[in-house]
């Protein structure tokens, strides 16, 4: 494929993992009974099981998890787990007394962005770190009065759009705005439960009735309807994101007039290139891109060229050598997921275009 040799302006991309004014109910994501299994309410099973046995709970079954069992459960988390808004709740009963000295990891993901942990300083700290790894929230309540074999309701609730709440036994005990400026929402892939990122810290307790909450799982053209853009690159004179987001490339750009204020012009006798680095806030499963287009060249040219693409080329927007453009998306197996083009012989060289991509793998492209 050729260098892109065109005029743009008014980038938007709007993802189904929905960002800023989402005011939908939260909806059950995951919901772990442990009435006896680690499976999920649906009977799915775990990413990966060990050491887990079960014992008394609250009402039925809960799951043990202990030292000596070297118990470690890690459920997937990257289709329900929404880093921007949500929340979990569960059932607790530690084996330990508040004040006992020693750290106890309830909750975190594997990436550690996320964490529930009772510290050696007898409090229950909820942390959420940025894609910078600094905190966009702590919120700490101690917890020395404890008792050992006490059931406690946890319920933890987040939002980069307003505030973050640690619940205990149906009291907000501690809340604060998120703090989102020098990084984004971040979770790793699995949830783990009972543990640590790492597994060297154990909850040493019981976990029951474990549920996981997000905004309700809405397609791609439901975004564009209901959501506002999770990234905007006017490129009035800048490659910055409207949102904060920094190029991680930006070399050989040209400003010049646009269909309104400046564009930017990408040209291969200016070795243009535009990199925007990777982001919770673009959904490979289901999103939109759109974008006025201006050529210099025009479209019955027998040439290629790439106009919007991802760096290990899954996702593509040519021109394509045979007069039409074409949308490419292409699997983790290399097989094409969805290709569909359209004719653009009839375009001539400094005419504006718009031009909108839509994908949802549970649905279609368009």
């Amino acid at each position: 494929m050729r260098l892109i040799k065109f005029t743009v302006t008014a980038c938007v991309l709007i993802s189904s993992r929905m960002v800023g004014a989402d005011n939908r109910p939260l909806v059950e994501r995951l919901v772990l009974t442990m009435e006896g299994t680690a499976n999920d309410a649906r009977g799915k099973p775990p990413g990966r099981a060990e050491g887990v046995s079960f014992s008394a709970g609250r009402q039925g079954q809960a799951l043990l998890v202990s030292a000596e069992n070297k118990t470690l459960l890690r459920w997937p988390v990257a289709e329900s787990f929404d880093p921007n808004r949500g929340a979990v709740d569960f059932w607790f009963c530690p084996k330990w007394p508040g004040n006992d000295g020693k750290p106890h990891c309830l909750l975190s993901d594997d990436s550690a962005y996320f964490r529930l942990v009772k510290d050696d300083g007898g409090n229950l700290v909820f942390v959420f770190y940025r894609s910078d790894w600094k905190p966009s929230v702590v919120l700490v309540k101690p917890v020395s009065d404890w008792k050992s074999g006490e059931w406690h309701h946890l319920r933890a609730e987040w939002d980069v759009e307003g505030k973050a709440q640690l619940i205990i036994d149906e009291k907000v005990v501690a809340e604060k705005p998120m703090d989102m400026k020098g990084g984004n929402a971040q979770v790793g892939g699995n949830l783990c439960i009972g543990s640590s990122h790492a597994g060297e810290m154990l909850a040493d307790g019981l976990i029951d009735e474990l549920r996981l909450f997000g905004p309700p799982a809405v397609s791609a053209q439901q975004a564009v309807l209901e959501g506002k853009p999770s990234l905007t690159f006017s490129l009035d004179g800048t490659a910055q994101s409207a949102e904060g987001l920094k190029p991680e490339k930006a070399e050989g750009l040209q400003w010049v007039e646009g269909r309104t204020g400046q564009s930017a012009r990408l040209s291969e006798a200016g070795k243009s290139l535009l990199t925007i680095p990777r982001t919770e806030r673009i959904n490979p499963r289901a999103g939109v891109i759109e974008l006025w287009l201006r050529p210099t060249w025009d479209g019955d040219e027998k040439k290629s060229r790439v106009i919007v693409a991802d760096s290990s080329s899954y996702f593509q927007l040519v021109k394509t050598d045979w007069r039409a453009i074409a949308f490419v998306y292409y699997n983790s197996k290399w097989e094409s997921a969805v290709s569909v083009w359209a004719p653009i012989d009839k375009w001539k060289a400094g005419e504006w275009h718009f031009v909108r991509l839509v994908w949802d793998v549970d649905d279609e492209a368009v």
